[in-house]
């Protein structure tokens, strides 16, 4: 599903950011839920299950999407829009 709503930059990133290089498939998902719902899971409590290809380990977030998060929290025509736009506009020039 993540595939068919981002962009092509955010996918790209991923591509870039995920330790596996890749989009999970939607059975790779589907296997952790069952196996928590199973009765082999039932000494398991208070745990979060990362299904992400390592994503969430690499702890590096993407940057177009803090930038769209940004955008949609804080219009640019706010104060701290604007500051938010020229953060990106000032790492943008640098890298």
């Amino acid at each position: 599903m993540a595939k068919q709503v981002h962009t092509p930059e955010i996918r790209a990133d991923y591509h870039d950011a995920i330790p596996l290089n890749r989009y999970g498939l939607e059975e790779e998902l589907a296997e952790a839920i069952f196996f928590l719902c199973s009765d082999r899971s039932s000494y398991i409590t208070g745990q979060i299950l990362a299904v992400d290809g390592g994503f969430d380990a690499a702890g590096i977030g993407l940057p177009t999407l803090r930038g769209a998060a940004a955008e949609r929290v804080t219009p640019a025509s706010s104060p701290l829009g604007s500051v938010a736009k020229k953060a990106r506009q000032t790492k943008i020039a640098g890298a």
